[in-house]
């Protein structure tokens, strides 16, 4: 799972490699909105260390991801910067 945080432009360019790059499957955009301040404003991701609290391929596999609430989803990604900030 990624969260893609900046300017729009570059947001959309970046989604758009990714939809048309084959390492990529079954892509599901969960949440689509606009934000007045970055969850991650230093963090670029290069190296996930809280890959566990993200769900499992089990989870995925069960379609987690078709039922989930965009809140639910938020709240994962604030939780991660949380845990950075500290």
């Amino acid at each position: 799972m990624q969260l893609l945080e900046g300017p729009k432009k570059s947001i959309l360019l970046t989604y758009s490699k990714i939809l048309n790059d084959d390492r990529h499957l079954n892509i599901k955009l969960l949440v689509e909105e606009f934000c007045e301040n970055r969850i991650f404003p230093k963090w670029y991701m290069k190296d996930d260390p809280t890959r566990s609290w993200f769900w499992n391929k089990e989870q995925i596999y069960s379609s987690i991801l078709q039922t989930i609430s965009t809140s639910e989803v938020i709240e994962v990604f604030e939780k991660v910067a949380l845990s950075l900030s500290e």
